[in-house]
């Protein structure tokens, strides 16, 4: 497959709208599936940590060759399950991943096709090969000549199922009982959702569906194998620019409100509720200890600080909590020290992803 990831800001947001990114031409790779790793030729495999590994490899591509502001050029497009939880805190007790895709995977991409939304421009990038800057061109070429598709309006799905409410609430009141045992502060217990596809539903008419209906600023699909994994996130978990690595914690959601004044009252109520400001101060400290694992002492601050940001059916309490790396710390250190997100664990981490192991029973993917 020429083209397996998209990484695309459907909503426009301020910080990351600009560009969509279209990889291109995948080389080599490194994945883990249960604790097993697997890689190309050449790739390095340390001690089997992918985290290692990653660092090790990256440092032995070295850094990609710029060009200028845009936002890739040639790089590593990086998967993470959260299953991969087990190799950051190897004493944790998982159930096994449900899903037909690797627990991690990290693939090199020499090329890509950047759309500039601002601009309108679109750009064809590869490192050092003349050749894939041809490829890239005649395949820009066969889609500019095919005739324009539009956005199909039937039935994606034929049935959905969730989770039984009665099971939910009992996961939630052993949750309460746990809290009122101090054993722990907070735990994001999931509900899950499953649909059945409609005959020769393809991925991608899911994720055109999705860009309509919820525009995201991590909105993407990515495509390996026999599996598809479609994102329609407002959270970015980890930037690392230069030596600034920087974090962007949501937590806090009220929905939008059908007129601009009970909008704006939603909004007020969200930012003043204490409840809500409790939780989120509560991340905002387990993302400071997580970033501290990796920048130097010292460094660690917190820049912006419980602004309330507006999406397309909520409202979400964000902050942004940014430190300087360590001479010594390499990019899988990083995601090491921040993986998984606390927002989607509870705090303190470990704790609440046993108590969700123990309370959903089934691998999140």
């Amino acid at each position: 497959m020429d083209y397996p990831f998209l990484l695309q800001s459907v909503a426009d947001h301020p910080s990351t709208g600009r560009y969509d990114i279209l990889f291109a031409f995948p080389s080599a790779h490194l994945a883990c599936c249960e604790q097993q790793l697997w890689a190309s030729t050449g790739v390095p495999i340390l001690n089997e940590d992918f985290f290692e590994s990653l660092s090790a490899w990256v440092k032995h591509e070295g850094p990609a060759r710029g060009t200028g502001t845009l936002p890739f050029a040639g790089g590593w497009f990086l998967f993470l399950g959260y299953e991969m939880a087990r190799q950051v805190e190897p004493g944790i007790r998982l159930p096994i991943s449900p899903y037909r895709f690797p627990d991690a995977l990290a693939v090199r991409c020499p090329a890509a096709i950047v759309y500039d939304r601002d601009r309108q421009e679109i750009h064809l990038l590869a490192e050092s090969n003349p050749a894939l800057l041809e490829r890239l061109a005649c395949d820009l070429d066969s889609v500019r000549s095919s005739s324009p598709g539009s956005m199909t309006l039937r039935p994606l799905v034929l049935s959905i199922e969730e989770e039984p409410e009665q099971r939910f609430m009992k996961g939630v009141h052993h949750i309460l009982e746990y809290l009122r045992a101090g054993d722990l502060f907070q735990v994001n217990l999931s509900r899950s959702w499953s649909g059945r596809l409609a005959p020769e539903i393809a991925a991608s008419e899911i994720y055109e569906r999705l860009r309509v209906c919820n525009p995201a600023p991590f909105a993407g699909i990515a495509r390996w194998e026999s599996g598809t994994v479609i994102s329609s996130s407002p959270e970015r978990l980890v930037a690392l620019c230069g030596r600034e690595v920087h974090t962007r914690p949501i937590a806090g959601t009220r929905p939008r409100g059908n007129t601009p004044r009970s909008d704006q009252e939603l909004r007020t109520q969200l930012r003043a509720n204490l409840k809500e400001r409790a939780e989120h101060i509560m991340l905002i400290d387990l993302e400071r200890n997580d970033l501290g694992r990796v920048c130097e002492a010292g460094s660690i601050q917190v820049s912006e600080l419980m602004g309330v940001e507006s999406y397309a059916h909520v409202h979400h309490i964000v902050s942004k909590v940014r430190g300087r790396l360590r001479s010594n710390a390499a990019p899988g250190d990083v995601l090491k020290a921040v993986f998984p997100g606390g927002t989607i664990t509870g705090c303190p981490k470990v704790r609440a992803m046993e108590v969700i192991a123990e309370l959903e029973g089934t691998g999140r993917g």
